[in-house]
């Protein structure tokens, strides 16, 4: 969902298939917006794909510390034929709102290596280091042995590069989001909530330019199943490692939605990505929803990055009770990870209370996430990780 400083604008979505390839996770409600192919709507309307997350297109998002009124949840989950908004929809604006997150518990572990604890985060906004000068390959680590979140700027072939890694907004972006995890995390687990386990180098977010082999249009004309392509490129130049996931800001367009992620165990991959000049069919435009200035908080392409990030983790897993249209959750329109009917207004994390920490026997829970820290005991990479990080 998209946010203009203090004003959501939503966008629809478009149904994505299962499986990132035909159709990643983009903003819509009705497409997939958490699943093997996910989208992100600006505004969020999603639908999931087959085997993938929900596209998302934008939508009205409240402010960090949540709406003023929780918003009811549906009684029975909407019908998968209905429309859609989440991340991964077509975006479509629409007035924004104010609902009060509810608080609720959330997921369980998944095997894999477990990286040492740390010191719980505090809720506190990050301080952001100054910027480093422009890279075009990965720095120095500071944390050389644990997962981490890779930072990307992609720009097409012949496109245009505007800078956002030189000048700060996607450093922003990043830490907005990071923030947000760590307050609705701390609600969920008071004392003991969770950041993202973000790549830094000299204590700066590490963020890496990347120019593309290929011109937009190669992208564009794929429209959901364009982070396939996207993941195939960055691998070509040598954007893979056995310990990260990339986070994609894509200075490029998409036909049909404004974020794409993977969706392990039925699309495993090593990219979520942010279509900052994605296009909605219907009309509306994704890069309606600006990136957020120096006095803006939690906004739209914030909660597409994390939509999709979480996509790449495994969620919403197929397990979970209130799961459908690949990788998202019908519970209510409020929700992350949200794909449905409603318009999506991103304002709280798991508020069903099954993804982040739950009791379901071996139902994979967000907090076990290597990606998280501090890191949990037990905690492990995303499902099929080994076939993830395997170069074309």
């Amino acid at each position: 969902m998209s946010l203009r400083r203090g004003r959501l604008v939503l966008l629809g979505c478009l149904l994505a298939q299962a499986g990132c390839v035909a159709a990643p996770t983009e903003i819509r409600t009705s497409g997939r917006a958490g699943g093997g192919r996910g989208s992100t709507p600006a505004g969020l309307v999603g639908t999931p794909g087959p085997g993938g997350p929900a596209t998302l297109a934008p939508a009205p998002t409240p402010g960090p510390q949540g709406p003023s009124e929780a918003p009811a949840a549906p009684s029975t989950a909407p019908s998968s034929t209905s429309p859609t908004t989440g991340p991964e929809a077509p975006a479509t604006p629409i007035p924004p709102a104010t609902p009060s997150p509810p608080v609720k518990p959330s997921p369980s572990p998944r095997p894999s290596p477990t990286p040492s604890p740390s010191p719980s985060p505090s809720p506190s906004p990050t301080p952001w280091p100054s910027n480093l000068p422009r890279a075009t390959g990965d720095r120095p680590d500071d944390d050389a042995v644990g997962y981490q979140l890779h930072v990307l700027y992609a720009v097409p072939a012949g496109g245009q590069d505007l800078g956002r890694d030189r000048e700060g907004t996607i450093a922003r972006s990043v830490y907005r989001a990071d923030d947000w995890l760590a307050r609705e995390t701390n609600r969920l687990a008071p004392g003991r909530g969770q950041r993202l386990r973000l790549d830094r180098s000299a204590g700066a977010l590490d963020v890496t330019y990347a120019e593309l082999p290929r011109p937009d249009e190669a992208n564009r004309r794929l429209g959901t199943a364009a982070r396939e392509l996207l993941e195939a490129d960055l691998k070509a130049l040598g954007h893979v490692h056995p310990r990260k996931l990339y986070m994609v800001y894509y200075e490029g367009s998409n036909p049909v939605v404004c974020g794409g992620g993977c969706w392990p165990p039925d699309q495993p991959g090593t990219v979520a990505a942010a279509y900052l000049q994605g296009e909605l069919p219907g009309g509306g435009s994704c890069a309606d929803n600006p990136l957020p200035a120096d006095d803006d908080a939690f906004g739209y392409w914030e909660a597409v990055v994390l939509h999709e990030v979480f996509h790449c983790l495994g969620f919403v897993p197929r397990s979970a009770p209130h799961h459908w249209r690949e990788g998202h959750t019908s519970s209510i329109w409020a929700d992350l990870m949200y794909a449905g009917p409603e318009l999506w207004r991103p304002a709280v994390l798991d508020d069903a209370g099954e993804l982040y920490e739950h009791a379901r026997p071996g139902g994979l829970q967000l907090s076990q996430s290597a990606f998280l820290t501090p890191s949990r005991p037990g905690a492990a990479p995303p499902p099929r990780w080994d076939e993830a990080i395997r170069t074309p």
